[in-house]
């Protein structure tokens, strides 16, 4: 039995336009300016400038917060004003800037204390796996759905599961992804993690619920024998193979 879940989400976009007078920007000015707004989104940021307005404006924001899957996964409102060349940007984030704060801290400890210098890949993401599914219980009302309501609550949906396993990863020096897609038809949430050079699916969600490693380091003929099928519109890893120990 496969536990429901929610879906992310869907990202509110407004494009406001006054006065439009747009703005057409060379490829090198393009990256400049994906990197400005990443790191504006990176501080989280609900308000920023950005010297330029075009009709390609929201894509070049959206783009830009895709370069991290937490932080493309934690924007839930984007809303552009143009006048002139330039664009004001107002930002709705799933979380507080100190709310993430928060969550850095409190899986900080946890992250140093399961892992060591010595631990192989599998290992470490073994470690994690463990920690999630005794730190969190399933959140049958829905509602705890990232990170900081997991942590603070101890319940939370497919959501705060890969988000915080996203950030756990990363911080033990596991390449991961969060992955968005569906099992048996239900939107649902899980992650990608590269172990020994390899990618391979791990669903803690669906672990904690049966209290195995059913869907831990799965191929994609795996997990999609199960049920499970990636958002198509997003490029993710192939994972060929289950993992043997």
């Amino acid at each position: 039995m496969v536990r429901k879940s929610i879906k992310f989400l869907a990202l509110t976009l407004f494009l406001i336009t006054l006065n439009i007078q747009s703005a057409h920007a060379s490829v090198s000015d393009i990256n400049s300016m994906e990197d400005n707004i990443y790191n504006h989104l990176k501080n989280w940021d609900t308000e920023f400038e950005i010297p330029y307005f075009n009709y390609d404006v929201i894509d070049i924001i959206r783009k830009s917060a895709s370069k991290d899957d937490y932080l493309s996964k934690s924007l839930i409102g984007l809303r552009v004003k143009g006048y002139g060349n330039n664009s004001e940007v107002s930002v709705e984030y799933r979380t507080t800037k100190s709310e993430e704060d928060y969550i850095d801290n409190e899986i900080k400890t946890p992250a140093t204390a399961i892992i060591n210098s010595n631990m192989s890949d599998y290992e470490k993401v073994k470690a994690v796996n463990d920690y999630l599914v005794n730190r969190y219980d399933y959140d049958h009302t829905l509602q705890s759905n990232n990170s900081y309501l997991a942590l603070t609550t101890g319940r939370t949906t497919c959501q705060g599961y890969s988000m915080t396993a996203y950030k756990m990863f990363n911080m033990v020096g596991i390449e991961n992804r969060i992955v968005i897609g569906s099992i048996n038809g239900v939107p649902h949430a899980w992650n990608e993690v590269k172990v020994d050079g390899k990618w391979y699916n791990i669903d803690i969600t669906n672990d904690d619920y049966v209290g195995s490693y059913k869907y831990f380091l799965k191929s994609d003929a795996t997990f999609t024998t199960s049920g499970f099928e990636k958002n198509s519109e997003t490029e993710y890893q192939p994972c060929s193979e289950d993992y043997v120990i």
